[in-house]
């Protein structure tokens, strides 16, 4: 499938599941989603789980607020690979992967993930209870566009914990690799 999403305004989605999804399978889609923020390549929300996304092609633009793939509020055991994942905005907050609020035991592996903008910009992103969750062997690039704001950050993980990571390549300009924040970012391990 070739999706493609746009507007003058917020909130576009390439492809959204909501509430008490599961067991879909989400392959070699072609997803472009643009607007002036919170726009979304991919979609989960809310007590969505064991769905397969792979193999698709995100390429996701507005000013600010821009996700490649999300996962929110208890989407938990679902499997990300081979996902091959661009997010930039004019300005800031660009996410390859943004996996938050009690998302638990995903598997995120083999995908390529480009992040861009002015500042905070994200490869993947743990934030507010994302634990036990599998990464590895992405390949994650992120950049902002002045020397001055360091608030790039391939892996950031705020508040999360009990997660894996291993073998991913990371590379990153005006700020950090890896980014451990905020309480409760314990027992992760990075091999």
């Amino acid at each position: 499938n070739a999706i493609s999403t746009g507007g003058t305004a917020e909130r576009n989605y390439g492809i959204y599941l909501f509430t008490m999804v599961k067991g879909n399978n989400i392959a070699g889609n072609y997803i472009n989603t643009s607007g002036t923020s919170y726009n979304f390549g991919i979609y989960l929300y809310t007590d969505v789980f064991n769905n397969n996304v792979s193999n698709n092609f995100i390429n996701i633009s507005g000013s600010f607020d821009n996700y490649g793939i999300h996962l929110q509020t208890r989407a938990s055991n679902n499997t990300l690979t081979a996902n091959s994942i661009s997010t930039g905005g004019s300005i800031s907050a660009n996410y390859g992967m943004l996996i938050q609020d009690v998302s638990i035991g995903n598997n995120i592996t083999h995908n390529y993930i480009n992040t861009s903008g002015t500042s905070s910009n994200f490869g993947i992103s743990l934030q507010n209870g994302a634990h036990q969750n599998n990464i590895s062997f992405n390949v994650i690039r992120t950049s902002g566009a002045t020397i001055s704001t360091v608030t790039n950050y391939g892996i950031n993980i705020a508040s999360s914990s009990n997660n894996t990571f291993v073998s991913n390549i990371i590379n990153n300009s005006h700020g950090s690799a890896i980014r451990l924040s905020s309480n409760y970012a314990n027992n992760n391990t990075f091999v």
